[in-house]
């Protein structure tokens, strides 16, 4: 709590994440920071699907699947997407390239709030575009090691 000019104690207001949780301010690091690591933890996402690579290039087990041309095709579907993705990731990283430390600048401020909105834009894309297609092909060889079993 704390005091308003007119004396009276009024909570803070605690901003909220788009899923209701509150959101408590804490000490860490600067936004520009914050933008970086998330460029990280992105573009290791984008290089999830090579995980694919030794389950379609083991012929024996893309001969075994129930439709391997429809799982070829999907992961040369993934190849794409996640190159299409991989650019826009790295458009979204050139806007705050090299920034470092606090801002205290409200234009600053305007394009950080921009840039975090448009990482999460590009994760909730990447959620619904590759990752279903990504966790199909797992299965599709999964299936094949279970009956093989």
């Amino acid at each position: 709590m704390s005091k308003s000019k007119s004396g009276r104690h009024h909570q803070q207001a605690i901003p909220q994440a788009r899923n209701g949780a509150k959101l408590k301010p804490t000490k860490g690091p600067f936004v520009w920071e914050t933008l970086d690591q998330l460029y990280a933890e992105f573009a290791q996402l984008c290089r999830m699907p090579a995980s694919l690579a030794p389950l379609i290039t083991n012929r024996e087990a893309v001969k075994r699947l129930e439709n391997p041309d429809e799982v070829t095709r999907i992961v040369n579907g993934i190849a794409n997407d996640v190159e299409a993705f991989a650019n826009q990731l790295l458009a979204i990283r050139q806007r705050h390239q090299g920034r470092v430390g606090e801002s205290t600048d409200i234009d600053d401020q305007v394009l950080q709030l921009s840039i975090s909105e448009a990482y999460l834009a590009w994760k909730e894309q990447f959620d619904v575009v590759v990752l279903p297609n990504v966790l199909y092909v797992q299965q599709q060889f999964q299936s094949i090691e279970a009956t093989a079993s």
